[in-house]
């Protein structure tokens, strides 16, 4: 069964391959349905395309938005590999960690997150954050949970996250931290 990501990045894979990295970060299970038909918007400094190496660079305060998703990164790279699936990567600058937020389908949610680097594969349908990698669950705007740690990998297609500590964690001591809110009792 394809979800919404999965089609849209069928489609999108066989466009203009500077598209593609929104689509990468477009995760089915925190999307919202209609992000996937919506048109891509990307801002920056300057753009450089490589066809003989299938790379596409943005380069200086890049914007990439498609519908309820937005990537703000100091630069954006997005590979398509022989196999055909693609390699994204935001990075971040010396001031501000790469950055990424979507709603999330029919719900008053969002999620975003930070980190220097984000990386995509969309053979495995991974996103990792590494280094002082931060995740949030928003409900309207107050925070409900929050992840940190030196890397934090989501699958999409398992829905599986793990959180690692390390020397890039974003705590002091190291290690990983995790808040969760309880569900309030109806």
């Amino acid at each position: 069964m394809q979800t919404v990501f999965s089609r849209f990045f069928i489609y999108a894979a066989k466009q203009i391959p500077v598209i593609t990295l929104i689509c990468l970060m477009s995760f089915s299970s925190w999307a919202a349905n209609d992000d996937a038909k919506q048109p891509i918007h990307i801002e920056a400094d300057r753009m450089q395309y490589d066809n003989a190496n299938k790379v596409s660079r943005f380069f200086g305060n890049v914007v990439a938005s498609q519908g309820s998703l937005t990537i703000r990164a100091a630069q954006m790279d997005v590979r398509q590999v022989a196999s055909g699936h693609q390699l994204g990567v935001a990075i971040g600058s010396a001031q501000h960690r790469a950055y990424f937020r979507q709603n999330r389908d029919n719900t008053n949610e969002y999620i975003e997150g930070e980190a220097i680097r984000l990386e995509y594969d969309s053979r495995t349908t991974t996103l990792k954050l590494v280094g002082d990698a931060t995740i949030r669950r928003y409900r309207g705007t107050e925070l409900w949970d929050q992840s940190s740690g030196g890397v934090i990998t989501y699958n999409d297609t398992t829905s599986f996250f793990t959180v690692e500590s390390g020397p890039n964690s974003s705590s002091a001591s190291g290690r990983m931290t995790m808040v969760l809110t309880p569900e309030p009792n109806d």
